[in-house]
């Protein structure tokens, strides 16, 4: 069995990145401080402590990223081995959010490249 702050950890950093979250915006909307936000992401120990988010670190954690405290403390299930294509162009549209015209552009061209052969 998985560690719950290992689970929860994992649950915050995939849901943040699927609504497009930096981890500054999510230390912005929750009140959290930025580095509390990156230990808990990556289940870090302070003092040779694992760290314990309190209840209420989760639910304003839950409440930023618009979903229920318990979404946030589930196992995840092991995914198919196939997305969809859906999945992968939610993916790729939240990644080029964040991108200039430049990068986007590079992009474009790379994967028309790569989609000719």
């Amino acid at each position: 069995m998985k560690d719950i702050v290992k689970v929860f950890g994992d649950n915050v950093k995939l849901l943040r990145e699927k609504n497009g979250y930096s981890r500054s915006r999510l230390a912005r909307e929750t009140g959290i401080h930025l580095a509390w936000i990156s230990k808990i992401e990556a289940g870090e120990r302070t003092n040779g402590k694992q760290i314990a988010p309190s209840v209420i670190v989760l639910n304003k954690i839950a409440s930023a990223l618009k979903v229920g405290p318990e979404e946030l403390l589930k196992t995840p299930t092991r995914k198919p081995d196939t997305t969809s294509d859906n999945d992968i162009l939610a993916e790729i549209k939240t990644l080029l959010k964040k991108q200039n015209k430049s990068n986007k552009d590079l992009f474009l061209q790379v994967t028309r490249r790569i989609l000719k052969q």
